[in-house]
């Protein structure tokens, strides 16, 4: 089996041998039951660039990046080189998991730290003065995470490309219906009548493949994270809540976390709760319990799901004959309040992530939407 390679840049004896021990006595949580562990550790950066150049196959699976050491043996000098360094790091490096190791106490180390996270691709931050029980989980949270985004785990890119590809088709549908209704009115005396604009309907249409194509792009660089579905549901509760005047209950069964694309779900999610107040404030029925969501692990324990119900007023029977037909669904409304993409768009996105969107009337009145959001931990 292959090792499990580990570079640890640090000039301090104390830290490196601390480190070392520690990483060798829980090495099968680190590296996989069975896994050996190999550690290389160097002082300076010219080392530091040294062992980059005489990487082992495949390179490293772990670095731990000290932010002060000096530039090379010669001098005693300490020097911020780790974050400078970083950005030629992960090019060299872009299947390790890089945790910055450093003390709160050095001059900016906190802020340093932070931004290599933000800006250069560092996969954790770990203050040298935290007990081991307590870094050893943000370690393997490190790895995973690296992994998780160099595995993409399920066909992500080829989901979006179709449901894109679809929604785009979509667009250029509802366009050419409009310039064929258009043409007829031209051709019948109702042609005065006529409030289309053929500059409209080419700008609606530039504006919906603009967030198509943009949302595109966004995707294909996103990557998937593990996260609680109860936690995003609780935000968007709190955001939402403000806004329909009554709270928002969030209902919460079992184990919730989930490894997927948080940014489409939350998209989808804030689609369906606006629709949700919309429907009950056009019902006037806003009050305690107006709009709840409840959020839950299915059996099987490959998906949760998280369902939005309200006291609105319902779904028409045409209404549940369209739901997610995509000539009611279009991209570029009211943006900046994610409302009025529509549920079919919504579905859309959900299916790019593994997941489904139902809705449906309650017996009791009033409607409730489904998102179920397939988790790919470990899958």
């Amino acid at each position: 089996m292959e090792p499990f390679n580990v570079l640890i840049v640090e000039d301090d004896p104390d830290a490196i041998y601390i480190w070392t021990n520690h990483l060798q006595l829980d090495a099968a949580k680190i590296a996989g039951s069975g896994r050996p562990l190999a550690i290389r550790n160097v002082s300076n950066q010219s080392a530091a660039e040294e062992a980059i150049r005489t990487a082992p196959p495949g390179g490293y699976s772990l670095i731990l990046l000290d932010l002060r050491y000096p530039r090379d043996s010669s001098t005693q000098e300490v020097e911020f080189l780790g974050d400078k360094w970083l950005p030629a790091l992960r090019k060299t490096q872009p299947d390790a998991a890089i945790v910055i190791v450093t003390g709160w106490a050095y001059e900016h180390g906190l802020k340093r730290a932070v931004d290599a996270l933000r800006d250069h691709d560092a996969d954790e931050f770990i203050p040298k003065e935290r007990p081991w029980e307590e870094s050893l989980p943000r370690l393997i949270s490190a790895i995973r995470h690296r992994r998780q985004k160099r595995m993409r785990k399920m066909p992500f890119l080829s989901n979006v490309a179709r449901t894109s590809a679809e929604d785009i088709l979509a667009a250029v549908s509802r366009a050419r219906g409009r310039f064929q209704r258009f043409g007829s009115d031209l051709s019948s005396d109702a042609a005065i009548m006529c409030e289309e604009d053929p500059g409209e309907v080419f700008d609606s249409l530039q504006k919906e493949l603009h967030q198509i194509t943009t949302t595109l792009c966004g995707r294909m660089a996103d990557a998937p994270e593990s996260f609680d579905c109860a936690d995003l549901a609780s935000d968007e509760a709190a955001i939402f809540e403000a806004q329909l005047g009554s709270p928002i209950a969030v209902e919460i069964e079992g184990n919730t976390e989930v490894c997927t694309y948080r940014e489409d779900l939350r998209t989808a999610l804030r689609e369906v709760l606006q629709n949700s107040i919309d429907a009950v404030v056009q019902t006037d029925s806003i009050s305690d319990g107006a709009v709840v969501i409840s959020v839950k692990r299915e059996s099987g324990n490959e998906s949760v799901t998280i369902s939005v119900r309200d006291k609105g007023i319902g779904f028409s029977k045409a209404a549940l004959d369209t739901l997610f037909q995509p000539a009611h669904s279009y991209w570029n409304r009211d943006i900046e309040r994610h409302k009025g993409m529509g549920l079919y768009v919504a579905r859309r996105m959900m299916h790019s992530i593994g997941g489904d969107l139902e809705g449906a009337n309650r017996n009791d009145g009033g409607a409730e939407v489904h998102l179920r959001i397939r988790d790919w931990a470990d899958k």
